[in-house]
């Protein structure tokens, strides 16, 4: 009895032990913050509002023209190397296919990334540090009612090789500013196209087209369903095709979603479907698919039996009446 008291007393305090060095070292190792980032460098919102989710990872503000906004920037090193990280501004750009992409530090900057004025544009961090870098975003008196999206992003300095002078730029990081200058709103989109096409893999790719009428982003919900024309569905359940696209103001996005051809072949119906708000944009097509050569030997197979069974049937009834036509001239 008293070793069983003994074993359970020296198991308490290992445990008691275990939990207090856990606790100790809990506030001497480095956190690793979560960023938009690349290759362990990266930035995310300083000051995200918790009613607006979004603003975790994008830059959102209803702004009147003229008006100046205090905003900031935390700017990440989650690797283990001191790390020298430039920090800018540029224009936004549709990326390839349609979406949100960022110009290059090169290009020349006319909307929000000529609003914004960083305070440093340049720093070096320790590692696993983060520091927030403070900037304004000042909208000009002239500017249109609606959207504007601009970048801000965050990349390393490397120094350049024995040939070359100073420092060249690395990987990089972005995150999104949307500027939205009050007025009338405008959410429209409109339906260009639905098409379906074969990469080299013999992947069928369905791509539909996607034009923004109006003065703000939309983020429509996209469903897709193909099923042959007798209305078997040809994916299962879990492959649907469905989810949520950003179509940017004034842009037209186009996306392609590969589905594996259907083994046995023959017409298929593809049904699209865009919901944005209270509005739905539908349309179809038709396409033929040519079935693999296994089963199109296999449906060769079935329809010379099914020839050969018809004609031993027509033999077989033809050879009888000629029996029967000769019997009765005989009798």
């Amino acid at each position: 009895m008293i070793k069983n008291k003994n074993y359970l007393l020296k198991f308490t305090k290992r445990i008691f032990l275990s939990s207090l060095i856990l606790i100790i070292l809990s506030f001497f190792v480095p956190l690793t913050i979560e960023a938009i980032e690349s290759g362990g460098i990266g930035g995310k919102p300083a000051y995200p509002r918790y009613d607006i989710p979004e603003t975790e990872s994008i830059f959102i503000h209803t702004l009147n023209p003229g008006a100046i906004q205090q905003e900031g920037v935390i700017v990440i090193n989650n690797t283990s190397l001191r790390k020298t990280l430039s920090i800018y501004a540029t224009d936004s750009t549709p990326s390839s296919g349609g979406g949100f992409a960022c110009k290059q530090f090169s290009e020349k900057k006319i909307n929000v990334g000529n609003w914004i004025n960083i305070e440093q544009n340049e720093i070096t961090l320790e590692p696993n540090t983060n520091v927030v870098v403070p900037f304004t975003i000042n909208v000009p008196e002239l500017v249109d009612v609606g959207e504007h999206n601009g970048c801000i992003l965050i990349q390393e300095l490397k120094n350049d090789t024995e040939d070359q002078q100073g420092m060249s730029l690395a990987f990089r990081s972005g995150m999104r500013v949307a500027i939205t200058i009050p007025g009338k709103i405008i959410r429209k989109l409109e339906l260009i196209s639905f098409t379906s096409s074969k990469n080299k893999k013999e992947t069928i790719i369905l791509t539909p087209k996607v034009k923004n009428l109006g003065n703000t982003s939309v983020s429509p919900n996209i469903f897709i369903n193909t099923h042959s024309i007798l209305g078997r569905n040809i994916l299962p359940q879990e492959e649907k095709i469905e989810g949520k696209y950003l179509v940017l103001r004034n842009d037209t996005s186009e996306w392609n979603f590969q589905i594996q051809p259907p083994l046995w072949g023959g017409w298929y119906r593809s049904e699209l479907s865009i919901v944005y708000d209270n509005n739905h944009l539908k349309t179809s097509l038709i396409f033929f698919n040519w079935p693999t050569l296994k089963f199109l030997a296999i449906e060769i197979a079935i329809i010379l039996i099914l020839l050969l069974i018809i004609f031993f049937i027509f033999f077989i009834k033809n050879k009888k009446i000629k029996f029967q036509i000769i019997n009765k001239k005989d009798f």
